[in-house]
């Protein structure tokens, strides 16, 4: 996997007790590796190592031939045939923001592609294998969140997220929309003012140009679609 050390370490046996033999390397330019120690005699012992990298994901080969000092010389060649997997690109998200008020419940959401495990480390002790946790914070103080993830190939990587809590009240002003647009796009589906989840009692209700309601709701979550209702213009309190 990408990131990875990989360490080899070969002998070759010369087929007689008086010969030595001597070993050579053709890496074919891969990058990340080197060799750390190449003996000659009876056996020849060499050994190398291989730090995987993005610039040498895909299939790659290591010959390592050794050669003895007979007459005529003989030669045993080891064919290493490597593949190397990307690893998986982490990412994570949060809400409410940073920073939060202690006693505030910070909900987590992996955005991870392909992600089949996760490990979460909150920075309090606390930890979870849920893919999507929530988790509260009652200490005020800047915690270091972590999230490993695994994909099917058994590559991991990791993410890490700083998050402050607060004794003092955060108060953060709520910033409206003029305008959403519900759909299946993903963009911009939902009706959403920045920073409300700041406010855990808030209260919201929504009207149509004749004044009849069309949704309320205590504590709003930055969750209405706009329940299927027509293009227009609608007014909320």
């Amino acid at each position: 996997c990408e990131g990875d050390t990989l360490v080899l370490q070969l002998t070759f046996l010369s087929p007689e007790q008086n010969q030595n033999t001597s070993i050579t390397v053709n890496n074919n330019g891969l990058l990340g590796y080197n060799t750390t120690g190449n003996t000659t005699g009876n056996p020849g012992v060499y050994s190398g190592q291989l730090i995987a990298n993005m610039a040498n994901i895909g299939y790659q080969a290591i010959t390592i031939t050794g050669t003895d000092n007979g007459v005529p010389p003989q030669s045993t060649i080891a064919n290493i045939i490597l593949e190397i997997i990307s690893a998986p690109a982490v990412s994570f998200n949060f809400t409410p923001g940073s920073p939060v008020t202690t006693g505030t419940t910070v909900q987590f959401t992996d955005n991870t592609p392909c992600a089949i495990q996760w490990w979460w480390n909150f920075g309090d002790g606390d930890t979870s294998t849920a893919q999507n946790p929530s988790h509260p914070y009652n200490t005020a103080g800047t915690y270091t969140v972590t999230l490993t993830v695994a994909i099917a190939s058994g590559c991991t990587g990791t993410q890490t997220v700083s998050i402050t809590v607060s004794d003092i009240p955060i108060l953060l002003p709520v910033i409206a929309p003029n305008v959403f647009t519900p759909g299946s796009d993903g963009q911009n589906d939902l009706l959403v003012f920045e920073n409300l989840l700041h406010y855990t009692n808030n209260e919201i209700q929504i009207f149509d140009r004749w004044g009849k309601e069309v949704f309320f709701s205590s504590d709003y979550q930055n969750n209405w679609n706009g329940d299927k209702l027509h293009d227009g213009v609608y007014y909320y309190v």
